[in-house]
């Protein structure tokens, strides 16, 4: 009876200890999905995917999110990214950067709400662009050396947040940037990796 009693002293405390950890761990995972706003930089990689000859290589850029968290699997965002320049060529000869920065609002979606969170992501804005003449090429042909055109554009992609602590937050996601109008040739596929603030 006493190793009965003794055994049973020690399930219950094994139990007891395995409930205490599962509602930390809850606990937990609700802390990392929890309300708030947040602030993130990245740096991006923008692959060219345009309809547009002659551009030569992809460009690298900065983005930057200001959010806010509405729910544990829901959040919205403002989105600006800045990309210095696609080189367009004509027969390997530089002749110009196509500079361009896109504004999106978008909605986040959250697959899991745990300490590492895939998400999916859709937006709308803006996207401008300019064209600047480098070589005097178009210059020469009386075509003005700056040319810009600004035309509505749709964000959608998907992505992973990692949380280091409840605060700092590591971020890795592609997004296919689709605009349209005067600058419905200027697709491309951005890249970013960085770090968000949740407060």
């Amino acid at each position: 009876m006493r190793s009965n009693g003794s055994w049973l002293r020690r399930a219950s405390q094994v139990a007891a200890a395995v409930g205490l950890f599962a509602q930390g761990a809850l606990a937990q995972e609700d802390d990392f999905a929890r309300s708030g706003g947040y602030l993130g930089i990245s740096g991006t990689y923008a692959v060219d995917a345009s309809r547009v000859k002659n551009l030569s290589e992809n460009s690298l850029g900065i983005n930057a999110r200001v959010g806010l968290r509405l729910a544990p699997n829901i959040a919205v965002e403002g989105e600006f990214e800045h990309l210095d320049g696609f080189d367009v060529a004509v027969a390997g000869t530089p002749i110009g950067i196509i500079e361009s920065w896109v504004l999106t609002g978008n909605v986040k979606g959250f697959l899991l709400t745990g300490r590492i969170q895939p998400y999916f992501v859709a937006g709308m804005g803006v996207l401008r662009a300019k064209f600047v003449d480098t070589g005097g090429t178009l210059g020469s042909l009386d075509f003005p050396a700056q040319t810009r055109d600004t035309g509505f554009a749709v964000r959608l992609g998907g992505g992973v947040d990692v949380y280091v602590t409840r605060h700092l937050v590591v971020t890795l996601g592609a997004s296919y940037v689709i605009p349209t109008g005067g600058v419905e040739d200027l697709d491309f596929l951005s890249v970013a990796f960085g770090a968000q603030y949740r407060f």
